[in-house]
């Protein structure tokens, strides 16, 4: 499979929208406005559903996705497991993660991304994953919502 080396060569590149969320029923009311805002904006969501092909490993779907994709929302409001019974969903900071890192160690096209981190509570997000909390993420009031930027990066 071959994978590109610079933006010019990801078709789409720079309007592609990668949204890592839950995919159930309690999130679709959250997720169909999203879609279509981002969609009204002039960009191009990027979702793991959008193909249904159970030979193709997920990772390396959700991977192809982010590497697709300049820009990218990242739900983590549901870290929090709700049941004593029930475990962490450890999936949307794992793909924050991958898109941290394609970031950081990408090809150079990849160092403008930008993602942006949503919570259920300010802060959540930096006692969950505490090595984001050295960025400089802004909550505005009304959406309680973290934009992590990266300034530090070299």
């Amino acid at each position: 499979m071959s994978r590109a080396i610079d933006a010019g060569a990801v078709d789409g590149y720079e309007s592609n929208v990668f949204i890592n969320c839950p995919f159930d029923a309690r999130y679709l009311s959250l997720l169909r406005p999203l879609i279509f805002t981002i969609a009204c904006l002039g960009h191009h969501p990027r979702i793991a559903a959008e193909r249904s092909d159970s030979g193709e490993n997920r990772l390396d779907k959700i991977c192809e996705l982010i590497r697709e994709s300049k820009y990218s929302i990242h739900d983590l409001s549901r870290l929090k497991a709700v049941r004593a019974s029930e475990f962490y969903r450890m999936n949307m900071p794992f793909e924050l993660g991958i898109d941290y890192g394609s970031r950081r160690h990408g090809p150079d096209y990849m160092r403008e991304k930008k993602y942006l981190i949503l919570e259920k509570k300010p802060h959540d997000f930096k006692i969950a994953l505490s090595d984001l909390s050295g960025g400089s993420p802004r909550i505005p009031q009304s959406w309680r919502v973290a934009w992590a930027w990266s300034t530090r990066q070299g």
